[in-house]
């Protein structure tokens, strides 16, 4: 009657012919579920790696950043040495220019007491050449007169050295005594 081997035959093609659809769809399915993952999973390493593009582009901006305010500390360092050193050699420049001043001060008052001796002796020496009693000639007398007004004015101008003078050392003197007692 029937042949099982034709039997078996059409039962497998009854099976596949019924479920063909079936499995090509569960097959075809994974298939897509696969191709959803790698996609989801290319996705993921593409955020992945933007976001770790997005932080070494922050770190290499917080890196310069970082240098930046590194070198505008070792700028401001570099100043303040420098002000410093330029300050040092200014109150050098300044001390020196005190002892300048000191010694030219004290080299005029010396020439101007000098000025002042030797006028003084021009006026005695004027004042003897005419006797007592006698009568100098209008030369004489006009000599005496502005030999006379060049010592007062010598007089005064020494004066005022004397008072600027001493000033001026009282003056240092507080200095000195504010560096030693500071």
């Amino acid at each position: 009657m029937f042949d099982p081997t034709v039997i078996s035959a059409v039962v497998v093609a009854l099976i596949v012919s019924v479920f063909a659809p079936f499995i090509m769809g569960l097959v075809s399915g994974k298939r897509t579920k696969d191709a959803i993952a790698q996609a989801a999973a290319k996705r993921k390493e593409e955020r992945d790696q933007e976001a770790e593009d997005r932080r070494a582009e922050k770190q290499q901006d917080w890196d310069r950043q970082d240098l930046v305010a590194e070198r505008v500390a070792q700028a401001a360092k570099d100043l303040a040495a420098n002000d410093a050193a330029v300050n040092e050699k200014l109150k050098a420049l300044d001390d020196g220019q005190k002892v300048n001043h000191i010694l030219l001060n004290s080299n005029m008052t010396r020439a101007m007491q000098a000025d002042l001796d030797g006028k003084l002796l021009l006026l005695l020496a004027l004042r003897r050449l005419t006797g007592p009693g006698e009568e100098a000639s209008q030369e004489d007398a006009d000599l005496i007169l502005v030999t006379e007004a060049k010592v007062i004015e010598l007089e005064k101008d020494l004066a005022e050295r004397a008072a600027q003078q001493k000033a001026v050392d009282a003056e240092l003197e507080k200095q000195a005594v504010a560096r030693l007692h500071p």
